[in-house]
């Protein structure tokens, strides 16, 4: 179906709507939305409606023609006017022509009896999907599928009706034909009833255990009672009591998980019910059934994929009911307990919880991870932290002390951006928690009650009951998991708080029916430690990763990519690259060793620019292949054992397998192919990622981080060839009719094999029965086994069967032209033997699936380090690119040793440009490059020693490109340590440790902070934590305050930084005072070039930065180009002229000397 059909259950309807309708319905929905209740873990909890089976057909409604349809519930009155509305709007064509050509080749069917699709009646096939036994009238000329059971009338028990003759059943209607006349209260009133409710209506129509002034959880406590839980719902007994036997388990399930949006299986089709149902309106666009005043709409099983995302992106958890019992177990169940007909319901129960962070959205082409982050907290800023993504199953697990702005978390904050977040709401400390929802996308909250957060004893063993007390009592040092918590085991008095998050991790995964990939062991588990990090990489906290716009720019349209650094250089093909790209650059290297080896990378693709562009090619098609294999990761555990599906999961993840492996199949052909150029290369490294390893001892577990320190002379990648070959080995596919299914290989799973072959073997009974008839009519080869209404009818030709021909033990089941068709007493048990061991068989195949994917994530090390070496060679050809494309010449850094450098810190850029600035467009093709050199350099060539500034103290007009030169320099040293080119004519460095930024002005509502203050907090980090190594930049600091107090603080602060700590850096200011000092070592006045004509009282930027001081920041120019009212300015300029006046002892002239 196309993407804004909607089909959903018995009384379901496709209304067609007009262009006009279909904007107002669009508009009035978005409408809806924003007026949803704003706090989400209400979940819209005033929204209620009358029980749907209490409502009733109106009286004046005209009378109109019922169909009955038998489901393993109820039976239920259907409306065929209903059914006949066709939404021919929303539907693609070829889609429809498809569904016509589909219903055309079914038929009725009579109860208890498996339907087959046209695609599913080949003799041989082994896995069909389970029906559910009901009566197809001609209604399915509408298009409407009765699979999905509503509650829309009340439960009326008819007589079945009339059989049709053949002509009757096979008669079809055109698409055309099918759009029958709205009848009254259908079309735009009942679409439209629900938008004309107001709030008070639909207060009124709830029943009063669901109104907000009645409403208790299950143990009758009130809304505004401190105990109150909102997970759960009290419901009367009196209104249980009146219910049939599916809607009580609807509320059984509703008052388990009040805060979730409850996903009904009814049949095929996923029901929703009152305030879920209105959910489903305004956020989903469903179409009610009903009307307004019956809060119920659905949507078919197949489109959970579509519909999920959109729920939980929205801040709503969601619980999914299954089915857990075919009509066949129910009626069995039901025989053995005496239960009577009147109560007889398929059973169901909760098989899958999905929440923002724990839903893996198959049609998600994000590159972004999806973090679930627990955190807590003492009174000594210890942090502890514990965090997963669900789509790539990394796992992180660390403590660390923070200082009192709390830099570090803000950075994994930063860096992280999670979808929801864990914390002890009874301690968690509220700067921590407005930290992370500052974030630009604020996380979702859960707040856990301090009951349900266990301490580090307690979650220690509960992470003992899932793995054992063995396994956390010894290392061996080949499990990272194992050694990373047997060591927090053994100091657990300094890794309690991360322990603790640890259990609010395994409780929310719990919760979230998601245990099994701790207890499985399906994490790839890693310890988060900031401090290790420093040693080894460049530290770029918050500010700078935001001051610099490293990774996103800030812009009307929110925080975007477009202009960033990231978005600059990233020109990766493959989603995992893109995210190690994003790593790389939000760390760059220390280790001079490490980042040569990353340019000689470069530059051997930059001169070998047409094998790595036909590699890049080729990577296309792997799209986020780490995210499909820890998806199939996750099929080894098997939680929906239980669940019916109408659709074949064991098919769909068996093809999903396939597909994978045949992409990998191709990888080895993509390195080969590279690496008969390998002999050139100047760099190792890159030699190492495309060679492939035949060997696979000595890698054992390693982190992202670990496999780039990994030097290995035979090869890094490894050969996938052989491991491939044996799970192909393992799955064959038989080609039935048009299609290729899937199933163990003969040997491999004994009770599969057992189970085939009782169906092997009554098939073959079937043939022989088919023999035996052939005989009574001559041998006639025409005659043959149909599966047109039912499976396995014996298809006679008319001449045979007419009058008193036809034998007294064939019971007619259909016909077409020229054929007739019949069952047998001794067909039919055939058959059902056959369908009782194909349920047998399907249910043998799923602990082979499981067994096989746990098979596969045992080589997830193997897998993983292909992922490694495809993701690092994707990053470095994005570097090369970048290097090779980018506008204008770039250069290869030169790095020199501190310790070749008297431990000196020394920056040389000639000629530097921007590569945002240019890339976008800004400069108009004529930016101005600059020279900016700092520090000293003792290896000089020419006098041995060359002596410059630490720090360049920088003045000149607003506007006259000061913030650009600052951030240009720093993107320069980025760049350079993360390995790449650099857009200058020359670039020299000692490596930077960290960079420091003081730049722009902003406040921090949520944190109660003013622009200065953070101004001085951004101030404080470089004074703490600043060393020799230090690049830093701070611009106009103190103009958050008065004059006198801005300059003091400026002042004391520069002072500090060139006589005290000797870092490199520039510090720009419109403090002109400032620039009156006797020659200070370590420092020197700059300004940016300008030119002022003084008749005509402008000024022209020369965007070029000029030894000396600047007299005047022309600010009543620029408010000029502002478009300042000339009345405003023509007051202002005699103010200037009067304040200049208290700088008229500042000889400018002898500081540019």
């Amino acid at each position: 179906m196309s993407g804004k059909q909607r089909q959903v259950g018995l009384g379901s309807y496709f209304k067609p709507k007009s262009a006009r309708h279909e904007a107002k319905t669009a508009k009035k929905g978005q409408e809806n939305i924003n007026n949803m209740a704003s706090d989400t873990s209400k979940k819209c909890g005033n929204l209620t409606t009358k029980h749907p089976n209490s409502i009733k057909e109106p009286k004046t409604a005209p009378k109109r023609n019922k169909s009955k349809v038998v489901d393993s519930d109820e039976s239920f009155e259907v409306d065929e006017a209903i059914l006949s509305d066709l939404d021919s709007d929303h539907i693609d064509q070829s889609e429809l022509e498809a569904l016509v050509d589909e219903l055309d080749q079914e038929e009725t069917q009579k109860p208890n009896t498996n339907r087959i699709t046209q695609a599913k009646r080949e003799e041989a096939k082994d896995f069909e999907t389970p029906a559910v036994p009901r009566k197809k009238q001609a209604t399915l000329a509408t298009f409407n599928r009765l699979e999905g059971f509503g509650f829309t009338g009340s439960v009326k028990k008819k007589d079945p009706p009339k059989r049709k003759t053949a002509v009757q059943q096979n008669k079809r209607k055109t698409p055309h034909q099918a759009q029958t006349p709205r009848l009254p209260g259908q079309g735009k009133q009942k679409v439209d009833e629900m938008a004309a409710m107001s709030q008070q209506e639909v207060l009124d129509g709830l029943p009063d255990f669901l109104k907000p002034e009645n409403k208790r959880d299950e143990r009758k406590r009130k809304v505004d009672d401190p105990e109150y839980d909102h997970t759960t719902l009290f419901i009367p007994f009196d209104f249980m009591k009146g219910l049939t036997p599916a809607m009580k388990q609807y509320w059984g399930a509703k008052a388990k998980n009040y805060d979730k949006v409850l996903l009904f299986k009814l049949g095929k089709f996923y029901e929703m019910f009152y305030e879920d149902a209105i959910i489903g309106v305004r956020l989903l666009n469903l179409n009610w059934m009903g009307g307004a005043k019956k809060y119920h709409v659905g949507f078919p099983e197949k489109a959970i994929d579509k519909y999920v995302p959109i729920l939980v992106n929205n801040g709503f958890k969601v619980a999914v009911v299954e089915q857990t019992e075919t009509p066949k177990q129910m009626d069995k169940r039901l025989r053995m307990s005496g239960i009577p007909k009147s109560r007889q319901c398929v059973l169901r129960e909760v098989c899958n919880v999905y929440t923002k962070g724990t839903f893996n959205d198959v049609n998600d082409v994000s590159y972004e991870a999806k973090w679930v982050l627990a955190f807590s907290s003492d009174f000594e800023n210890n942090i502890g932290v514990a965090f997963f993504d669900i789509t790539t199953l990394k796992f992180f697990i660390g403590q660390f002390e923070d200082n009192h702005m709390y830099g570090k978390f803000r950075t994994l904050a930063m860096e992280l951006r999670p979808a929801e977040i864990l914390y002890d709401k009874s301690q968690a400390k509220d700067e921590l928690l407005k930290i992370l929802l500052n974030s630009p996308v604020p996380p979702i909250k859960i707040g856990l009650p301090a009951k349900s957060c266990l301490n580090a004893f307690k979650s220690m063993s509960k992470i003992e009951s899932y793995m054992g007390v063995d396994y956390l009592s010894k290392s061996d040092g080949k499990d990272q998991m194992q050694s990373i918590l047997h060591d927090f085991n053994n100091s657990l008095d300094k890794n309690d708080l991360s322990v603790t998050c640890m259990g609010m991790i395994i409780s929310y995964l719990e919760n979230t029916m998601n245990e099994r990939l701790f207890a499985d062991k399906l994490f790839d588990f890693n310890r988060y430690d900031p401090d290790r990090s420093i040693q080894s990489r460049m530290v770029l906290d918050s500010q700078a990763l935001e001051h610099l716009q490293i990774l996103e720019v800030k812009t009307a349209r929110g925080m975007v990519q477009e202009g960033s650094l990231f978005g600059m250089i990233d020109d990766s093909r493959t989603p995992f690259g893109k995210r190690l790209l994003k790593k790389w650059i939000s760390s760059p290297l220390q280790n001079i060793e490490m980042i040569n080896s990353r340019l000689d990378s470069v530059e051997d693709l930059i001169e070998n620019g047409h094998e790595f562009e036909t590699l890049r090619t080729k990577l296309l098609k792997l799209k986020d292949l780490e995210k499909e294999l820890s998806r199939l990761y996750q099929y080894s555990i098997n939680r929906n054992e239980k669940a019916i599906y109408f659709e074949d999961i064991s098919l769909k993840k068996l093809r999903e397998f396939h597909n994978i492996l045949q992409k990998m199949k191709e990888i080895p052909d993509y390195i080969r192919a590279i690496s008969e150029c390998k002999d050139g290369f100047k760099s190792e490294r890159l030699k190492q990622l495309i060679t492939i390893n035949e060997e696979e001892e000595g890698f054992g577990e390693n982190s992202q981080d670990d496999f780039e320190e990994l030097d290995k002379s035979n090869g890094l990648f490894p050969n996938l060839v052989k491991e491939l070959e044996e799970f192909e080995s393992m799955v064959t596919w038989k080609k039935i009719g048009p299609e290729r299914i899937p199933e163990p290989s003969k040997g491999i799973d004994q009770t599969f094999d057992e189970a085939n072959e009782v169906v092997s073997q009554i098939k073959e009974e079937l043939s022989k029965v088919l023999l035996k008839e052939r005989d009574r009519f001559n041998g006639d080869p025409n005659i043959n086994f149909s599966h047109a209404k039912f499976r396995y009818e014996l298809e006679v030709p008319e001449r045979y069967v007419r009058g008193k021909q036809k034998p007294s033990d064939y019971e007619y089941t259909s016909q077409r032209k020229g054929f007739q068709r019949f069952h047998t007493k001794e067909i039919r048990e055939w058959v059902e033997q056959l369908e009782e061991a194909e349920e047998a068989l399907k249910a043998a195949i799923i602990p082979f699936i499981c067994s096989l994917f746990s098979h596969f994530h045992s080589k997830s090390n193997i897998w993983g380090r292909a992922i490694a070496c495809l993701a690092e060679l994707d990053c470095l050809c994005s570097l090369a690119f970048f290097s090779r494309n980018s506008i204008g010449a770039c250069t290869r850094p030169e790095f020199i040793r501190n310790e070749d450098n008297n431990y000196h810190s020394y920056l040389e850029l000639k000629k530097m440009r921007h590569p945002g600035v240019e890339s976008t467009g800004v400069s108009n093709g004529s930016f101005i490059p600059n020279d900016t050199v700092i520090g000293r350099r003792f290896d000089c060539e020419d006098s041995g020693t060359e002596s410059n500034p630490y720090i360049l103290l920088i003045t000149g007009p607003n506007m006259g490109g000061k913030s650009t030169l600052l951030r240009q320099t720093c993107i320069a040293v980025i760049l350079a340590q993360i390995g790449c080119y650099v857009p200058a004519e020359k670039c020299v460095l000692t490596p930077v440790d960290r960079i420091f930024t003081r730049i722009g002005a902003s406040d921090r509502i949520l944190e109660g902070k003013s622009v200065f203050f953070v101004e001085l907090e951004e101030t404080k980090q470089v004074l703490d934590y600043a060393t020799s190594s230090s690049l830093i930049i701070m611009d106009e600091l103190g103009r958050g305050t008065s004059t006198y107090d801005g300059f003091s603080l400026a002042k004391a602060v520069l002072d500090y930084l060139v006589k005290s700590i000797k870092c490199i850096g520039l510090f720009t200011t419109h403090y002109h005072m400032l620039c009156n000092f006797k020659k200070i070592d370590g420092l020197e006045n700059f300004h940016m070039g300008y030119r002022f004509d003084e008749e005509t009282n402008n000024v022209t930027f020369l965007y070029r930065l000029t030894p000396g001081a600047c007299s005047n920041s022309f600010g009543i120019q620029v408010a000029s180009l502002a478009g300042i009212p000339e009345s405003v300015l023509q007051k202002a300029i005699p103010k200037a002229a009067e304040m200049k006046s208290f700088n008229k002892d500042i000889d400018f002239e002898a500081m540019r000397e």
